[in-house]
């Protein structure tokens, strides 16, 4: 069978066809950040008359294998990671007369791009885990999936060391992802999308970035919805931007032996990893939250809480929840995790406030109201919420006055006994459920379609909505609807309202 291919003016892509769904890895969206663009921001393209293979992934973004645990991505790595994956369906012949060269009257599909997570550390589009496959095969989207440069390499503070011409440099990671949704707002309908009906998904600190590029003008009209899992600006860090960003930057800057920016960019690959993880070793209790974007007064120069109540992202639709158990992953992987969570030393909501002993008495009485007895049990709700669910909880409040909101909690238990731990949706989302087979155990394959025909839904209207699950209301701060996503979906209303009280002052909007 004749290989599929997309002309675009970026050059030709060969993509291939399997099981009714067409594929195209590892095309790239932006120049390599090799060279003299190491730390600098994404340069597009050039045009180009090539024709280019698109059959295999491109590399994996550079990064340490110093959580052999989580979700480190496996695949080769490479600098010149900046590229992104595509799935559709094939135009019929009465839409397209050929693939790259659609009729003007061709039906477009909606289009997901989605953000991968690993706390800007780790991970790659190229994952099993984040196959597109099987989503694009049961609903009619494009689905979109990206690298984007990471940890030393997309989130470094080398302003100081380097000048104005690296101000952008801690933040790299967001100026990657707004450049390859331009490259899918101007080529995306040669592969059957639409371009005017696209949705940023993203995860943990993918579902962060999201939720950055919701209220950043760099990436206004790149996307009209927003599906935020467990990712809300709890993760960033942001009373930190001008302390611990730039110190940790410069501990690193330091360990390296370089004393000007020229000796910084001289150095090797193999060089600056060898640094970074010993960089990490340096900063392990703040590791997962080290390189999470920053206020940089640049590419973010409001409090993220404060622009989006102010309407920054006005007209943005937006689906976000977290799961019931987050923190039972990182005590899967990390040793002494009980004892960690025991002392309230929090490693993400750590990193994001520097007064994070002054709330130390409202945790104190989070936990004095606990009315099952279990206290430690109540100390990972207490993260859990701290960092997921409050988050996201303010977030819809604040996106309900400008764009129709829907809030879920993702519950399923698995067999396992994890608990709905973070990352858990994602199986569902995918339906790649053998990659997570040892966490989750048998995924129920009905809960499957249903997670799937939700993220579909609200990618087509807007709306999560579905004939398979309940009626699905709007969140607003009176009700406060929210889909308890499980093997029976339901819907309830202002969920622990007490412990939601009591934290919420801790946002501090």
């Amino acid at each position: 069978m004749e290989k599929p291919v997309v002309r675009t003016k970026y050059g030709a892509y060969v993509g291939v066809e399997e099981d009714e769904v067409f594929s195209f890895k590892g095309v790239p969206y932006a120049k390599g950040p090799v060279g003299e663009l190491r730390w600098k921001p994404p340069q597009p393209l050039g045009m180009s008359e090539e024709t280019f293979s698109a059959e295999d992934y491109g590399p994996a973004p550079v990064q340490p294998l110093y959580f052999e645990k989580e979700y480190v991505s496996r695949q080769p790595q490479s600098e010149d990671c900046l590229s992104l994956n595509i799935w559709t369906r094939h135009p019929e012949r009465s839409e397209a007369e050929e693939w790259g060269c659609p009729k003007e009257n061709s039906y477009k599909r909606p289009v997901i791009v989605f953000v991968h997570g690993g706390a800007c550390l780790y991970g790659g589009s190229c994952d099993t885990l984040y196959d597109g496959q099987l989503f694009v095969k049961r609903n009619d989207v494009v689905m979109v999936t990206v690298n984007y440069r990471l940890n030393a390499y997309g989130c470094m503070d080398l302003e100081e060391i380097g000048g104005p011409e690296y101000g952008f440099s801690k933040n790299l990671c967001l100026l990657d992802q707004i450049q390859a949704f331009r490259w899918v707002k101007e080529n995306i309908s040669l592969f059957g999308g639409d371009p005017n009906n696209v949705t940023a998904v993203g995860e943990s600190a993918g579902g962060a970035c999201v939720s950055l590029l919701m209220i950043m003008q760099e990436a206004k009209g790149l996307f009209g919805k927003a599906i935020v899992q467990s990712g809300s600006y709890s993760l960033l860090k942001r009373e930190q931007t001008k302390t611990f960003t730039k110190e940790a930057a410069m501990t690193f800057v330091k360990m390296t032996g370089a004393d000007t920016m020229d000796e910084l960019l001289a150095l090797s690959r193999e060089e600056i990893d060898k640094t970074f993880d010993i960089f990490l070793e340096e900063y392990a209790p703040f590791a997962d939250g080290i390189c999470m974007p920053v206020l940089d007064g640049k590419t973010l120069p409001k409090d993220p809480y404060k622009a989006l109540e102010d309407g920054a992202a006005e007209g943005i639709r937006m689906l976000i929840g977290s799961n019931s158990e987050e923190f039972n992953f990182w005590k899967l992987i990390t040793p002494e995790f009980d004892q960690a969570i025991d002392e309230f030393f929090i490693p993400l909501h750590n990193v994001a406030k520097e007064d994070w002993e002054a709330d130390v008495p409202i945790y104190e009485i989070y936990i004095e109201n606990d009315h099952a007895g279990n206290i430690l049990a109540r100390k990972y709700q207490l993260a859990n919420d701290l960092v997921f669910r409050d988050g996201s909880i303010a977030m819809a409040e604040l996106q309900a006055k400008y764009g129709d909101t829907y809030m879920y909690s993702f519950e399923w238990q698995p067999v396992t006994g994890l608990g709905a731990y973070h990352g858990a949706e994602l199986g569902f989302v995918f339906g790649t459920q053998d990659v997570v087979e040892e966490l989750s155990g048998q995924m129920p394959e009905e809960l499957i379609h249903s997670v799937q025909d939700a993220w579909a839904s609200f990618a087509a209207t807007g709306d999560p909505g579905h004939s398979g699950i309940p009626k699905w209301p709007k969140y607003n701060n009176k009700k406060r609807a929210t889909m308890i996503i499980d093997q029976e979906w339901q819907v309830r209303e202002d969920i622990r309202k007490e412990d939601r009280v009591l934290l919420r002052p801790l946002i501090k909007i």
